[in-house]
């Protein structure tokens, strides 16, 4: 006997019913239902709960609030799993979420989901590959304001990056936006501005420089000599052009760097004192032998 949710009619209980059979007793109240109609009565509130469940996702959403709107689309999905809608929105919740650490692999699920349920697979693809075009510039523009350059924020910085470049890889290479610009050599582009933004000092050049492969993995075959595109940005930092000024201000440099200039200049002054007392000093002695 399979048994199925139901709700009685008369009290409003949820009740399990078997379908096979015409009528039966709710086991609440002790009132006789039509197992059909009972059926139905489920069917359509849980339609309605939906509906209700998905506005509210959507409002929250509108109105910045990403962690409502995950509530209420995990609710949604709960009665409906299969709503393209729904899973799309969770991908944008997540990442309206996200501070620093971004969980690509959740907002990728989320985005596979989307297409896979979409009745309109071509117009969901696009608004997929776009929103994930953004997503990675966001995995990256939330983390350049920062002042703090330690091995912890490194590892952020390349979490997040892994997170962009995961993205950007899932958009094929050939896909345009509106005004018929490929994405991912639209990022590539970004990506180089945004590496420059980071270069304070050496250590930061040589952090940015390490940068290379990640930007070969991800750039498209399409973006003529991409070992050409890198090579010329690289080189307006490590090997600058003879007309350009080389030289570094002092307050430019880290704490280390001034404190090891500062014991530099001492130390030189003190050889050079020491040399010019230690030839006076002789040459007083051979006047008054």
């Amino acid at each position: 006997m399979p048994f199925v949710s139901a709700k009685c009619p008369n009290c409003g209980a949820s009740i399990q019913v078997d379908n096979q059979r015409e009528s039966g007793f709710c086991q609440y109240c002790g009132s006789k239902i039509q197992i059909k109609e009972a059926i139905v009565k489920v069917r359509i509130d849980k339609s309605a709960n939906f509906a209700n469940y998905r506005e509210l996702a959507q409002s929250a959403y509108r109105g910045n609030d990403g962690s409502n709107s995950l509530k209420y689309v995990e609710k949604a999905l709960e009665i409906n799993p299969r709503d393209a809608e729904m899973w799309f929105l969770k991908a944008k919740a997540t990442m309206k979420t996200s501070y620093k650490i971004v969980n690509d692999a959740l907002v990728l699920e989320c985005c596979h989901k989307a297409v896979e349920y979409a009745s309109d697979k071509p117009k969901m693809l696009s608004e997929t590959y776009l929103f994930l075009f953004d997503s990675a510039k966001k995995a990256l523009t939330m983390l350049v304001d920062e002042e703090v350059w330690n091995s912890f924020w490194k590892d952020i910085y390349d979490g997040a990056e892994h997170a962009a470049v995961n993205f950007i890889k899932e958009i094929p290479e050939d896909f345009t936006d509106a005004d018929g610009e490929r994405l991912r050599e639209k990022f590539a582009a970004f990506y180089i501005e945004y590496l420059r933004s980071f270069i304070r000092d050496l250590e930061t050049w040589r952090w940015v420089n390490s940068r290379k492969e990640r930007f070969l993995d991800f750039a498209p075959k399409s973006l003529a000599e991409r070992e050409e595109v890198w090579k010329n940005f690289i080189a307006d930092f490590f090997n600058p052009p003879s007309n350009h000024d080389n030289t570094q201000k002092l307050e430019d440099l880290s704490p280390k760097a001034k404190l090891g200039c500062i014991i530099l200049v001492l130390a030189l002054n003190i050889f050079l004192w020491y040399h010019i007392l230690a030839k006076s000093y002789a040459i007083l002695q051979r006047f008054f032998s």
